[in-house]
């Protein structure tokens, strides 16, 4: 019973020190700690360090800046008695700010406020927008920008509504820390039509607003039945069920007549990985190519699918089938996990992701090619075979 007794006691004690809103120890003295002192600023995007000297208050617990980044957001960042420099942010604008320093002691005391000034330079949610840049794309826009400082950006964009004139709809939201950013936008008719962007930060701070009208380019699926392989196909070359010409059946079966395996010739290796040559039949403006893996519960994000892989375009390809001569690069792409499982492990969205094809998007200043040749720089499981189910382009064909 006497144990049962100094329990009871130890916790009614505890909690006999908390105060309304506080928990903890008592305030031990009513002494306000000194002021820091010897108070510098380093003004940066939207930020600012404030470096000082701490009062030699044994019992100081930290300094707290106080400050507003407007007129109705007031922010508060405190740093222990161990630091001697504050960084505080979210400032929206580049003009000059008031930020109250206190120390605070032990028993919550606090120094008479220093007063300093900062003045922040062009907060980062601007430096972005001015570097953005809009264009036309396929079925849409395309956004460009650079984000140097690395920093999080929403950026919001917006299309007329057709049914409400003067009204604006929000289409998309981009959700980015990306330095090199690029982005498209699409689902839409080629035919002129408003759009409007701007960016925010997470402190709500907003940039300017881009606003003008602008026309999607046509886009299209490229007709599959002018796609020929290159180069010419002996009876060993075709693989006997696993046909080149697989690639654009419209089967996207596991099975012989649905997939592509490279388990023969012409597939050549080179020291970089795979390839094989196709021929659009036309030239062609391509704007974005779909792949298909090979699909089966036991192959999916496995085997021989594709996970790395790079496009060539040519007008004039060489007539060395192992020869690079004449072929442009058009970018290296990724076939992404959703889950991010490890090999052999798969989610409900995996599957899907199989099912619903894998998208890559191919960057607007890339030339119109009748040729393309397609380089497997990484298969999920390694080794020197590839699989796939089926290819699909979309864009327009180029007038010669």
């Amino acid at each position: 019973m006497k144990k049962l007794f100094v329990f009871i006691f130890s916790i009614v004690a505890l909690f006999g020190c908390e105060e309304e809103g506080q928990l903890g120890q008592t305030p031990m003295d009513s002494v306000p700690p000194g002021k820091v002192s010897n108070v510098r600023v380093e003004n940066s995007y939207g930020a600012a360090v404030i470096k000082y000297d701490i009062p030699t208050d044994n019992d100081l617990l930290y300094v707290k800046a106080t400050y507003k980044i407007n007129e109705t957001i007031e922010r508060e960042i405190m740093s222990s008695f161990y630091s001697t420099e504050l960084k505080i942010d979210g400032f929206g604008e580049e003009k000059d700010y008031s930020v109250r320093l206190v120390s605070v002691d032990r028993s919550r005391n606090e120094s008479e406020p220093v007063e300093v000034t900062v003045s922040p330079l062009t907060p980062p949610v601007d430096l972005v927008f001015n570097s953005l840049k809009v264009a036309p794309d396929f079925g849409g826009i395309n956004l460009k920008w650079e984000n140097e400082l690395e920093k999080e950006i929403n950026i919001f964009i917006l299309v007329n509504d057709t049914l409400n004139p003067g009204n604006f709809i929000e289409e998309e939201i981009i959700y980015t820390s990306t330095i090199h950013g690029d982005r498209s936008v699409r689902g839409f008719a080629s035919e002129p039509r408003q759009f409007q962007v701007y960016m925010s930060d997470r402190w709500g701070n907003k940039s300017e607003l881009f606003s003008g009208e602008l026309t999607p380019m046509f886009e299209q699926e490229l007709d599959k039945s002018l796609f020929e392989y290159l180069f010419s196909l002996t009876p060993d070359d075709v693989g006997y069920l696993w046909h080149p010409d697989n690639l654009w059946n419209n089967n996207y079966s596991a099975g012989p007549k649905g997939t592509f395996i490279s388990a023969w010739p012409p597939v050549r290796t080179i020291k970089e990985g795979l390839y094989f040559t196709m021929d659009l039949g036309k030239k062609s403006k391509i704007s974005r190519m779909k792949l298909w893996q090979r699909p089966h519960k036991n192959l999916n994000f496995n085997h021989l699918n594709v996970k790395r892989f790079k496009l060539w375009g040519s007008n004039a390809p060489s007539k060395d089938p192992e020869s690079f001569d004449g072929w442009s690069d058009m970018g290296e792409y990724s076939i992404i996990k959703p889950s991010g499982l490890p090999l052999g492990q798969l989610s409900n969205e995996d599957n899907q992701a199989v099912a619903d094809g894998h998208e890559a998007l191919i960057p607007l200043e890339v030339e119109a090619y009748r040729y393309i040749r397609f380089q497997v720089l990484e298969t999920w499981l390694g080794g020197d075979l590839l699989q796939i189910a089926e290819l699909a382009f979309w864009g327009q064909y180029f007038d010669e």
